[in-house]
């Protein structure tokens, strides 16, 4: 499961955002840092990137990320 995880970006990916009630695409440049929120159908996932929440293609997060190792607490 991919809820909960946190990923760098080493490629630039399309994102879905809702604006007004309607769907827009953007860029997630590469570099970034993603954190999925929730995963559902298996192929899509909400993930929070620069405060906003987007729906990503999880075949993106497969292919083009690196996952950030877990931090101590």
């Amino acid at each position: 499961m991919l809820t909960g995880k946190t990923f760098t970006l080493d490629r630039a990916i399309m994102a879905f955002i809702a604006n007004n009630g309607r769907q827009h695409s953007i860029i997630v440049p590469a570099g970034s840092t993603v954190e999925v929120v929730s995963s559902y159908a298996s192929q899509m996932a909400d993930v929070l990137w620069d405060g906003q929440t987007l729906t990503v293609f999880v075949h993106d997060l497969d292919v083009r990320e690196a996952e950030e190792p877990k931090r101590p607490i």
